[in-house]
């Protein structure tokens, strides 16, 4: 390779590596340099900010809706557990996973949200039959009874709420802030 060739790719992959690795601060260009903003961390950035508090706020929805339905403590306490697991075992990952497919859509939500609700609502309901000192008949006493099948629906309509909400507060579909 000669001389120029070199010093050309040596220039392009020191501009890639700037532009990738570095953070918003002064990038030298051609003997001047060019101010692009302050330094900032991960967390400080709007768009995670929005996202961050999107994880916190959108699934206390749950405990909110769950004790109007029904008014006690321990539905609060159960519901506040269900809410932050589904997001954090379930939204989390679907979050991360369709924001790096670029499915950040508004309408893509709300039937995630569902089929979330749904999915924890088949978790919970044997669960706690089993925590409640029923054991493992009544965990799948809980599965087969027909009552158990009557709250998908609701819990759907709550996942929904839930995902909803995530998007309205996250607003996934925005343009990503460059560095």
């Amino acid at each position: 390779m000669d001389v120029r060739r070199a010093a050309d790719w040596n220039r392009k992959v020191c501009s890639f590596l700037m532009a990738t690795y570095l953070s918003r601060t002064q990038v030298p260009m051609r003997g001047r340099e060019q101010v692009t903003g302050p330094p900032q961390t991960y967390l400080g950035r709007g768009r995670d900010m929005r996202t961050w508090a999107a994880f916190i706020l959108a699934p206390l929805l749950v405990p909110v809706i769950a004790v109007v339905w029904l008014p006690n403590i321990w539905t609060l306490w159960v519901a506040i557990v269900v809410g932050y697991g589904g997001i954090l075992t379930l939204g989390l990952p679907l979050f991360f996973a369709l924001r790096t497919v670029g499915w950040t859509s508004g309408w893509i939500a709300a039937p995630l949200g569902a089929l979330c609700g749904m999915v924890m609502w088949m978790i919970t309901a044997p669960l706690l039959a089993f925590l409640l000192d029923e054991g493992l008949s009544g965990a799948y006493a809980a599965i087969i009874d027909p009552q158990w099948r009557s709250g998908l629906w609701p819990s759907a309509a709550i996942g929904a709420t839930v995902g909803t909400a995530f998007w309205l507060i996250a607003r996934p579909d925005r343009a990503q802030i460059s560095n």
